[in-house]
């Protein structure tokens, strides 16, 4: 799998991409990405689930085979020499070597790049400590980078160091999209959803309601509170994985969201800070159910009766799958 250009990878003038810098010019027998193969093995694994949760098992092994076929081509751009994935150069059959002397938004984009971190959505292994030598910027300046990085991360499972990364840039960014003046800065306007994230938001210049901006909900609902979907299907089930910082650790400091909308059923979630643990409690307002909680499969927590108000401990920074029922 292949770009035709860098605009529709979405890199625009990526050296890593291409060398010209262009964003029109035909790339598509230069490079193999990582990023693609392993994202379409991804698709395809995906599109295999549905098939079977809607019944066309008939579809199920076309998907699977190329869900298979794509995982092998990202295993080949695998690099044990360097540890990491690497883009591979279709005319002289090799691996792409750094491009120090054209850099990309000040970093050599040929040996840095958030994409390269996708093979972990589709659990291929990769060393935690490549996933945090981008855990920066420019990655973090842009939400589109950004949630390749934190979504490959939370496949393998890194929730600690994601919830850190999400409050940083939530707090950083709320801090200009939600003050009450327009004095301090001329854009981006308050109460938009900015294309981008500067370090010096005086430097700004892109637009000012941009759907990649509000990528800070998708930030604090899935990485920092850990609310996430499960595959699980046979019933109302979810997955918590809590992460928050050191800073937001403080004893008796209760963090809650109110009103999420999940398989048809409105709640409130909260965790109070305890002494090394966290207080998850679950208000259903008023849809009674029971619940159970476990951990690695071992039930952490079970109700005994049906009840809209439910608490019980998890551990910040851990997986848990929560039931009701």
């Amino acid at each position: 799998m292949v770009y035709k250009c860098t605009w529709e990878s979405g890199e625009d003038g990526n050296p890593r991409l291409d060398p010209s810098c262009s964003g029109d010019a035909d790339i598509s027998s230069r490079l193999r990405p990582v990023e693609l193969q392993a994202t379409v093995a991804h698709a395809a694994a995906v599109l295999a689930f549905f098939a079977a949760e809607l019944g066309l098992a008939h579809d199920v092994p076309r998907w699977r085979q190329v869900e298979n076929d794509f995982r092998e081509r990202t295993r080949q751009l695998f690099d044990p020499a360097t540890g990491r994935y690497r883009d591979w150069l279709i005319g002289e059959d090799r691996f792409q070597e750094p491009c120090l002397d054209k850099l990309y938004w000040g970093v050599d984009a040929c040996r840095y790049s958030a994409q390269s971190l996708t093979p972990l959505l589709i659990g291929e292994p990769l060393p935690a400590e490549e996933v945090w030598r981008h855990a920066v910027p420019p990655w973090t300046l842009w939400p589109s980078w950004t949630v390749a990085l934190v979504e490959s991360a939370a496949a393998a499972a890194l929730h600690a160091g994601i919830g850190a990364l999400a409050f940083e840039t939530i707090d950083r960014v709320y801090r200009v999209t939600t003050r009450r003046e327009l004095g301090s800065l001329a854009r981006p306007l308050p109460g938009s959803a900015p294309e981008f994230w500067p370090a010096d938001w005086r430097t700004y210049g892109g637009s000012d309601a941009y759907g990649w901006g509000a990528t800070t909900a998708n930030l604090l609902i899935r990485h920092l509170f850990g609310f996430k979907e499960s595959r699980v299907t046979d019933g109302w089930v979810a997955e918590l994985t809590p992460a928050f910082p050191t800073a937001l650790l403080v004893a008796g400091q209760r963090y809650a969201m109110r009103r999420l909308n999940y398989r048809g059923l409105q709640f409130d979630l909260s965790y109070t800070v305890l002494h090394g643990m966290l207080l998850a409690e679950l208000d259903l307002r008023g849809s009674p159910r029971q619940c159970t909680v476990l951990r690695a499969g071992e039930v952490v927590h079970a109700s005994a009766d049906r009840s809209a108000r439910h608490q019980f401990p998890v551990d910040n920074g851990a997986a848990f799958e929560l039931r009701l029922r």
